[in-house]
């Protein structure tokens, strides 16, 4: 193995710098821990002892430390890359004389390069635009940034509100990026391009995915791609982070907002998060929002280490995503994705052999501190819509005593929501009525009152990993001649989305098209659903036709649609509509035009989590 150290002067840590050579024996076994961190922009800070007999170095604080393995593939084998900070300087144990010494150095990794310069120009002062143009702003305009894309920066559509920077750091535009979107970002060096890398990604998502795993059956191990624990894995599972509230200040005022399903699995606990860049309501209410659902369930963490060959000690990462498997920490049975926070690289002796490896092979030892990921993946409204899974069932005959029955496959393994619009109805007095989910599906909204309209319900359902086809079931209680006049239709979507329960829900039925007015402001990004029912189809594409909403009409995406044929030349028509709510849209109204037609209608908003 060959572990060599330089340091950089006279330049700092921006630019490829001429580096001296520590040599190989100034540096002692025992004392290399080198700590990089990859937890939304957060330095680690490490410590090194250097041996220095002649009296020969002078360390400069704020000037480039780095380590580099040889036996390491080329491009990767920088082990840490960072800048100096204190210094203390002493004669130490085995330096009495003359001018030896011993240098004991903090070491802060290249995430303090996330921080370093203030923003001052003019164009500082952002306006409203997505993360995405602001962190693009950030790397090719912003003065005295030096950070740059080489293939891990996702640019997201989330809309930020205007906000003057000046005075701030990169670190802040990036910390207001990453709570609106829920991305995490972090800084490294990039050997091959010898310059700063910035990494912000969606940390559900498969970016940066490490080849390595990690193991504690022994049937798994190979020693190249598996490797084994050393010791032992320890899971911290802790309450902290649990919210069941969030007092949110934020520059013009405050929000509080409150997550009741939190609050009944673990305990009525408030959480404050002020947020001084922001500074309407609007997105205060919906960050809140966001720190609800992050903070819904506790916090896993694992600490664990791996012993590596010398020439696999950059296999894995900080930031980087793997599959990890403890037979005796509870969820983590089977393999699982989790992601590495923290890595420590330790040198503790120069060769010896560990767990299959030969006397003579040199190796590393890994200390990680892992944190569970949700493969949900970069889910936002769109990709949710557009992967979709959609059932349209027309005409069904009556089926005793009153039964709706169909069955939908969502995509295996998701978080999803399954939402249907169901209708019965015949042609006679009384009219079918009183429908209703059953197998688990909640009945938001169910129409039975006068006697022009379809009989509708909207019904949903929550599904965790979803495995095999589910059943949409619901009843109805049939009016006048049930055997020969009874007819029902569905139409249906499972959705990818964590969330439970609809942000807002607004239900309505009028005789001669409908207004639905939502109880507050939805929140950009969240996504809308219109279970929306008439009598007769009175439109092929009825965003086109009928639906308009504040400032005019507006963009739907047809799921699924169901017909009923009633009578001759009579239909009722169920349809699944959807949108992405964007950063112009209001409480409301949203409306159906249309005379002659019975309209019924349930206007849900949900959270994409």
């Amino acid at each position: 193995m060959a572990l060599t150290f330089r340091y950089s002067d006279p330049r700092g840590i921006d630019e490829p710098a001429a580096s001296t050579d520590l040599g190989t024996d100034t540096v002692r076994f025992g004392t290399i821990a080198l700590a990089q961190s990859a937890d939304v922009g957060e330095p680690a800070v490490s410590g090194l002892e250097i041996d220095d007999p002649n009296g020969s170095w002078n360390f400069a604080g704020l000037r480039s430390f780095y380590a580099r393995e040889t036996s390491a593939p080329s491009n990767n084998q920088i082990v840490w890359r960072g800048v100096i900070e204190d210094r203390r300087v002493s004669r130490a144990d085995s330096f009495r004389t003359t001018t030896a010494r011993r240098w004991s150095m903090d070491l802060v990794d290249y995430n303090w390069n996330l921080g370093k310069r203030v923003l001052v120009d003019a164009d500082s002062k952002r306006p409203d635009e997505t993360a995405g143009d602001r962190i693009r702003w950030l790397l090719a305009s912003a003065a005295h940034v030096n950070l740059n894309d080489y293939g891990h920066v996702t640019y997201p559509t989330d809309q930020m509100e205007a906000n003057d920077y000046r005075g701030q750091r990169a670190t802040d535009v990036l910390a207001d990026c990453a709570v609106e979107t829920g991305y995490t970002f972090f800084c490294e060096y990039n050997e091959a391009h010898e310059r700063p890398e910035l990494f912000f990604f969606n940390p559900n998502s498969t970016t940066y995915t490490s080849t390595l795993k990690i193991s504690n059956d022994y049937t798994d191990w190979d020693g190249v791609i598996t490797f084994a624990p050393y010791e032992d894995a320890i899971l911290t599972r802790s309450p902290t982070r649990i919210a069941y509230g969030v007092y949110l200040a934020y520059a013009n005022g405050s929000v509080y907002v409150r997550n009741d399903t939190t609050g009944e699995q673990f305990a009525k606990i408030d959480q404050t998060a002020p947020m001084s860049n922001v500074k309407h309501a609007a997105r205060a209410r919906r960050i809140a929002t966001h720190f609800l659902n992050d903070n819904d369930e506790e916090d896993d963490r694992i600490t664990c280490a791996i012993k590596v060959p010398a020439a696999q000690v950059n296999d894995l990462r900080a930031g980087q995503r793997l599959q990890v498997k403890f037979t005796h920490l509870p969820g983590y049975e089977s393999f699982i994705y989790m992601r590495v926070l923290r890595r420590t690289v330790i040198q503790e002796e120069e060769g010896g052999g560990h767990r299959g490896f030969a006397n003579t092979e040199a190796y590393y030892k890994l200390e990680l501190e892992l944190t569970p990921t949700n493969d949900a993946g970069d889910l936002t409204c769109s990709t949710a819509l557009s992967g979709a899974v959609t059932l349209s069932v027309d005409t069904q005959p009556y089926t005793a005593p009153g039964l709706i029955s169909s069955t939908i496959t969502p995509v295996a393994g998701t978080d999803c929501l399954i939402i249907s619009g169901t209708i019965a109805s015949n042609h006679n007095t009384p009219q079918d009525s009183n429908v209703t989910g059953t197998s688990g599906f909640t009945t938001e909204y169910s129409h039975d009152v006068g006697s022009d309209a379809p009989w509708m319900a909207s019904l949903y359902k929550a599904v965790v990993g979803a495995s095999g086809s589910y059943n949409i079931t619901a009843t109805y209680t049939p009016g006048s001649g049930p055997s020969n006049a009874s007819r029902w239709a569905l139409a249906a979507a499972a959705i990818r989305t964590s969330a439970t329960a609809p942000v807002q829900a607004v239900h309505g039925f009028n005789p001669d098209g409908i207004t639905l007015t939502l109880p507050g402001s939805p929140t950009p990004g969240n996504m809308f659903i219109w279970i929306l029912t008439v009598r007769e189809e009175i439109a092929t594409d009825p965003s086109s036709n009928h639906i308009v909403g504040p400032g005019g009409p507006e963009t739907w995406t047809i799921l699924a649609k169901g017909s009923r044929n009633r009578q001759p030349n009579e239909f009722d028509v169920v349809y699944v509509l959807a949108r992405c709510v964007d950063a112009n849209d209001t409480a409301g109204p949203y409306v159906v035009t249309g005379t002659s037609h019975a309209h019924v209608g349930s206007l849900m908003e949900w959270a994409i989590t």
